[in-house]
């Protein structure tokens, strides 16, 4: 047969679509949920409206998609693939004259529709959703900002100042009663106060001002307690120090600019070398992640075919470890190609290289295996003498467990309450699963955090070893996140995996509820819940702390962090002097 039989092509990507929306949606949600936390934060700390936090979420869904879609892809066909190689279907093809390499081609035909999408994500949706994510953030800010000051209050929601006003007009907009404790500038400690004052907002820039009448300003040096400074002023204005995740530039940067502007930086003679660097690797950066899904369609044949037990675990262990190695190997050529070591073209594209190059090494391997290549007469035989083997097996055995049926109810008693084989294996199964899903997510999150954050490690030249202990600080908090849907993932896989080998058929002929199987699970999840609290109470709240040090030193923020209470918002209490 030498026309490839399109049927059969529909039929293998109509079996790859269930896992690729599977994978999709899951590692989606997964990467996103940390974002929900912060979201839900605004909403309850920031005051701010569910329509501005839904469209956050919608802002950062397309940079997380272009991420999960390629990995989504490897995943369904590692996983069609090995279902096929399973039940011998690959071999029943062969059979008829179909080459196991052709059954590649819808794989591959699937992997460039996904590209195609993906790269039409990349090019266009994410850099206008990384730009109206920049200004929905800022926006957001000045308006809790605003919400935040109320009179009798001291708020400290603009960094290194301390604001409190005494009565507030809410009609006209005027202050009165206004102090202002102002510590950006780490050599001085200055105390403003003013009789009147109001908020100007420059649409320019979108800086917030503190504009202040018949102020007065208290200067004093640590170092020198003794130099006091004072001076008064009919008329001040101060800017409000925005925190960092809001901070201001005209000019968006390679992420939030459009492929247009990217183009034209490139090619631009008045732009500096390192911004047209910048540039370039961006715009192969958006091409290159997208192509990794045709790279993957690839290496997913041959990594499926070897499989012969068609388990969802395998096809999940061989996601994570490429996917991983993939995104690590491309943050590090893009990190390289930012500094000028290697060629842009090099460093972007390298991992999409070796993937294609680590895909045919793997097809030549598969293609020699007797398993896959065509059977001739004697496999046949001895495939069907097999088959008969197994046949009469199950007769005999079926045979002899009706012949001592009464024996066996009789001797049958209640499972025992210790562990036994069936416990240990049920744990051991979902151990696995869970472990799997804890090391995807805790790969994929630094992956797409890394990407983010790779351009501040160039250009502020941050060590590595900061930013290897900056994610190691990070995973107390990714687990904590992570752990509850972990498990519920786990759990879910594992029931599904004994329903598909129809064990939980087996188990209930054997006499054992599937409660009694489920168990050692509910212990799991217990101790899991007790791993949460010890966690959250001794590990991550420190972790949190170290962290945010550190990112403060990959972002070049040099103003520092202090978690005192005295960080914190205080008022007046109705007597009027109480703090």
């Amino acid at each position: 047969m030498r026309r490839f039989p399109w049927i059969v092509g529909r039929a293998v990507v109509r079996e790859a679509l269930g896992p690729f929306f599977l994978a999709a949606s899951v590692t989606t949600f997964l990467l996103v949920i940390r974002f929900l936390f912060t979201f839900a934060e605004l909403l309850v700390s920031r005051d701010a409206s569910t329509a501005d936090v839904l469209r956050l979420l919608a802002y950062s869904l397309p940079h997380v998609v272009v991420l999960t879609l390629p990995m989504s892809l490897l995943f369904s066909a590692v996983l069609t693939v090995s279902r096929w190689s399973a039940d011998s279907e690959v071999i029943a093809l062969q059979a008829c004259g179909v080459r196991a390499s052709w059954l590649m081609r819808p794989l591959f035909g699937f992997g460039v529709l996904i590209f195609a999408l993906d790269v039409a994500l990349a090019l266009w949706v994410l850099p206008e959703a990384n730009r109206r994510f920049q200004e929905t953030t800022r926006r957001m800010y000045f308006a809790a900002a605003r919400a935040a000051l109320e009179p009798r209050v001291f708020n400290s929601a603009f960094t290194g100042q301390l604001v409190y006003v005494d009565r507030m007009h809410p009609a006209t907009g005027l202050w009165e009663g206004v102090l202002v404790f102002d510590l950006t500038d780490a050599a001085q400690e200055t105390l403003i106060t003013a009789q009147h004052g109001f908020l100007v907002e420059d649409s320019s820039t979108g800086e917030l001002w503190l504009s202040l009448r018949e102020a007065t300003v208290h200067t004093l040096r640590p170092e020198r307690p003794d130099r006091y400074q004072r001076s008064r002023n009919s008329e001040m204005r101060i800017l409000l120090q925005a925190p960092p995740s809001a901070s201001v530039t005209i000019r968006y940067g390679p992420r939030e600019s459009s492929t247009a502007e990217l183009w034209s930086r490139a090619h631009s003679p008045q732009e500096s070398e390192s911004e047209r660097r910048e540039s370039w690797v961006e715009l192969h950066k958006r091409v290159a992640l997208p192509a990794a899904t045709v790279a993957f369609s690839l290496l997913g044949f041959p990594l499926g075919l070897r499989n012969r037990r068609g388990g969802k675990g395998y096809g999940l262990t061989v996601s994570v470890l490429v996917v991983v190695g993939y995104y690590v190997l491309f943050n590090n050529g893009e990190l390289l190609a930012r500094s000028g070591k290697l060629p842009v073209m090099l460093g972007i594209w390298l991992p999409n290289l070796l993937v294609v190059a680590l895909a045919f090494a793997f097809l030549q391997v598969v293609s020699k295996s007797p398993s896959v290549r065509n059977p001739g007469p004697s496999q046949l035989v001895a495939l069907w003498q097999r088959l008969a083997g197994v046949w009469r097996l199950f007769r005999a055995q079926r045979n002899a467990a009706a012949a001592n049926g009464r024996a066996w109810a009789a001797q049958r008693c209640a499972p025992p309450l210790l562990l036994g084989c069936i416990d240990r294996w049920v744990l051991r199964q979902t151990m696995t699963f869970f472990l799997l899903v804890l090391v995807a997510v805790c790969g994929l999150y630094i992956a797409v955090n890394f990407s983010e954050q790779v351009e501040e490690i160039q250009k502020n030249q941050v060590p590595l070893v900061v930013v290897a202990s900056f994610y190691l600080h990070l995973l107390p908090q990714i687990l904590h996140d992570t752990l509850p849907l972990a498990f519920l993932i786990a759990f879910l896989g594992t029931a599904a995996v004994l329903e598909k080998n129809n064990e939980t058929v087996a188990l209930k002929a054997a006499g054992i509820s599937l409660a009694r199987v489920a168990l050692p699970l509910l212990g799991v999840g217990l101790a899991l819940s007790v791993t949460l609290f010890v966690l959250d109470e001794t590990v991550v709240q420190k972790a949190n702390r170290t962290s945010e040090k550190l990112e403060d030193v990959i972002k070049g923020r040099h103003g520092p962090r202090s978690y005192r209470f005295t960080d914190h918002s205080f008022l007046f209490l109705p007597d009027g002097r109480t703090v």
